[in-house]
């Protein structure tokens, strides 16, 4: 992550917003380090797209790849809170840091969705089990030994609406993204603002309690069970005695490896959680 932090500093001093050329070279650093050349089919940038990326980016699937989908307004948005909520108690350069690093994290993020793929086909262990089944609509729909209605696929969207970034999948690439934008600043936070590392490691715990919010303790749990209950064709071939018996480990594992497959916790531990959430703003 090195060659990530220098491009996001070079873009930080000049008092440059991420770009077309930034976006590009973070995905095909991301792409080297992590062995994904065969799981990533591109990168767009958009001024003006659909309502469902519009406030944020996305991939487009196709098999086994991901074309990643980034928004110009979403840049442009992240750049104009962080310059809103710093309300000059930040340098300039301080305000292009944080801007950079919170784009950086989507970008990340959805490099992330890719990495997932190579999990879900090169895996063997808990996170790839749970993935799979995260994405098992995806997958059962390119099988055409499947009759997935019309009726089903409304039905998974309506649920995919409904849970959104609380989702395994979106969680964990929430996760794992924001752990490298946390670690690979690591270097540099006694140079910038003090704000700026509270600011990073506050959003990081935000994304490991996602979900857990409004007295769900269980988030992974219930998006899973109702998703099953949809009865969607291929869903039992995911949704087996091999992930049961998995998650059934899985649940007695630390605190911390619980909260980051969003498997149940307690309410005391949850209100440990919530003690550590701090305001998470700039």
């Amino acid at each position: 992550m090195n060659n990530i932090l220098d491009l996001l500093v070079e873009y930080s001093k000049l008092e440059k917003m991420v770009d077309f050329d930034y976006i590009k070279k973070i995905v095909e650093l991301a792409t080297e380090e992590k062995s994904l050349e065969d799981y990533i089919a591109g990168v767009d940038l958009h001024e003006n797209l659909s309502n469902f990326f519009e406030n944020n980016c996305g991939g487009i699937y196709n098999m086994n790849t991901l074309r990643i989908i980034i928004s110009q307004h979403m840049i442009n948005e992240y750049y104009r809170r962080v310059q809103k909520s710093s309300a000059k108690r930040l340098s300039t350069y301080d305000e292009f840091l944080a801007g950079g690093a919170l784009v950086t994290q989507v970008i990340l993020h959805e490099v992330e969705h890719a990495n997932q793929l190579n999990k879900i086909y090169n895996g063997n262990n808990f996170e790839s089990l749970l993935l799979k089944a995260a994405y098992s609509f995806s997958l059962n729909i390119n099988d055409s030994n499947l009759d997935i209605s019309r009726q089903d696929i409304d039905a998974y969207i309506e649920l995919r609406d409904l849970y959104g970034p609380t989702m395994p999948h979106e969680r964990l690439a929430d996760i794992w993204s924001m752990r490298e934008v946390v670690d690979m600043l690591e270097p540099i936070y006694d140079l910038a603002h003090p704000q700026i590392e509270r600011f990073m490691k506050n959003r990081f715990h935000k994304f490991y309690i996602k979900g857990y919010d409004g007295g769900n303790l269980v988030p992974t749990e219930s998006y899973l069970s109702e998703y099953v209950a949809l009865g969607i064709p291929g869903t039992d071939n995911y949704f087996n005695d091999e992930f049961y018996d998995a998650l059934t480990l899985e649940k007695e594992s630390d605190l911390e490896n619980r909260l980051l497959f969003g498997l149940e916790i307690t309410e005391s531990e949850y209100d440990m959680c919530k003690v550590k959430k701090k305001r998470n703003t700039i």
